[in-house]
């Protein structure tokens, strides 16, 4: 009976602070993400909302000469946005006559709490779009605002665009968290006991193997040989410690897969870790190959978010970019901000000159290095555009290759570049005439190796690799085909 008490008093406490922190976990998340949710609902349609009346839309509103007509006729949009029941109101509130331009809600007549709009207004000067706190009606109504500046045609500031949102979805969805944790913790008790009771019931069995009746067996114990008595106490020692060992390792698998569990559902994902899952599933294309030429990169620091690698072809070209840009909020944003720097190129090389795109790209995505290889299948020739961050101007120039060569290009730090620069010496044979670095580094070589192309990146990447926490980097090889 005590090695049953102990069991459950050990086992049980177990498997009920792993239900409780499971479901602790679960309603946690499970609120956030209903959160985020909710705020990019309200941030689009204010967004959108702000961006429909920029300029002479929201003039014309707080303008005393547009009739009923008119302004009905501006606002129509919003009515078909105030369909859906998740907008309960949508609103606007003009700096000139500081009162309300607009105000559009579900059901006439609805009153909500009034808000201080002096108070949005300084905070949205250092912000684009802001929100409220969960907040409650009288009747006990949840609900979240955003709010976004709209501003005139000359650019200034003339009211305050606001959406709001029903949010009792976070009670609905807490309740039924509530709901699955119990259940949850229910189970997991259900597991412990049964789980209590089988190991239980295997030390009771082990142990009354130990338990020998003195006063029935003394006069056999006696008779028995001192070394065989050893031998057999020993081994019924160790039994017991291997069901001690079995009842842990079944703990520990237990807790492992609990564990596993939590991290399958993403709970606890950080930004970091989604933003390297986004970029080896969508931006990790680092070999392109045709008829006339095979690129390869590779990023020596793969746990940098700001280093960037691409290839990509349009027409008759190819074009292999790479280089750093400057970080901007956290890793998630970063990685974003490159996935969408390269589209936007990719966009503008279909409509300008590629020094044009370039240009363009910049303005909107500051890049501490950025350096582009374009290949012409045409005329077969190489073009290297870099892009000098002090000058804000992009140097371009075509490249001698010939068949059968190989070029290396990379923006590593110079620690590493001394280390491939003596190996690629070390290997070298012939380099082309005429040729004239850009800058110091060892980026425009042309040579013969007795590696091939895969062989030799491996081998530049692993000279690179200690140097890798300083800055990382980029190495991209290219090689002509015959």
């Amino acid at each position: 009976m005590k090695i049953r008490t102990l069991c459950l008093m050990g086992i049980i406490p177990v498997f009920l602070l792993l239900g409780l922190s499971i479901s602790i976990f679960v309603c946690y998340f499970e609120y956030r993400e209903t959160m985020w949710g909710l705020h990019e609902s309200a941030s689009s349609m204010v967004v959108t909302t702000s961006e429909f009346f920029f300029g002479t839309p929201f003039e014309h509103l707080y303008s005393k000469q547009t009739n009923k007509k008119q302004r009905e006729e501006l606002l129509k949009p919003l009515y078909t946005a105030v369909r859906y029941k998740n907008f309960q109101w949508i609103f606007a509130y003009s700096f000139y006559d500081e009162s309300l331009v607009y105000s559009i809600t579900q059901e006439e007549g609805q009153v909500f709490p009034e808000q201080d709009f002096a108070g949005i207004a300084r905070q949205l000067k250092d912000q684009d779009v802001i929100f409220s706190s969960v907040q409650t009606t009288t009747d006990n109504q949840k609900f979240i605002r955003a709010y976004r500046t709209v501003y005139d045609t000359k650019y200034q500031p003339s009211g305050i665009v606001g959406v709001q949102l029903d949010a009792n979805i976070l009670r609905e969805n807490l309740s039924k968290s509530i709901k699955q944790s119990l259940k949850g913790s229910t189970l997991c008790l259900i597991a412990g006991l049964l789980c209590s009771l089988f190991i239980s019931k295997i030390l009771k069995r082990d142990i009354d193997v130990l338990n020998i009746n003195y006063d029935e067996n003394i006069s056999s114990l006696a008779k028995l040989d001192l070394k065989d008595s050893k031998t057999s106490f020993i081994r019924e020692i160790r039994d017991l410690s291997n069901t001690f060992e079995t009842m842990f390792s079944v703990l520990k698998t237990v807790m492992t897969n609990s564990w596993q569990n939590i991290l399958d559902v993403e709970l606890l994902r950080s930004e970091r870790d989604i933003a390297k899952k986004y970029k080896n599933i969508c931006m990790n294309k680092n070999r392109l190959k045709n008829r006339t030429i095979y690129f390869l990169s590779e990023i020596i620091n793969p746990d940098r978010m700001d280093i960037f690698s691409d290839f990509f072809e349009y027409n008759t070209h190819i074009y292999c970019l790479f280089g750093r840009i400057i970080p901007v909020e956290n890793d998630l944003q970063t990685t974003l901000s490159i996935s969408s720097m390269i589209t936007f190129f990719k966009i503008n090389i279909q409509k300008e000159s590629t020094s044009q795109a370039i240009e363009k790209t910049l303005q909107l995505y500051p890049c501490s290095d950025f350096q582009l290889l374009e290949w012409e299948e045409d005329n077969r020739q190489l073009l290297l555009h870099v892009y000098n961050p002090s000058t804000h101007l992009c140097e371009s120039r075509q490249l001698e290759f010939q068949n059968g060569k190989m070029k290396v290009f990379h923006n590593l730090c110079m620690e590493a570049e001394k280390r491939i620069a003596l190996y690629l010496k070390t290997y070298y044979q012939k380099q082309t005439q005429g040729e004239k670095n850009m800058s110091e580094k060892i980026s425009e070589e042309t040579f013969l190796l007795p590696l091939r192309a895969e062989e030799l990146m491996n081998k530049m990447t692993s000279l690179s690799k200690e140097y890798a926490d300083a800055s990382g980097g980029v190495i991209v090889l290219t090689l002509k085909l015959k």
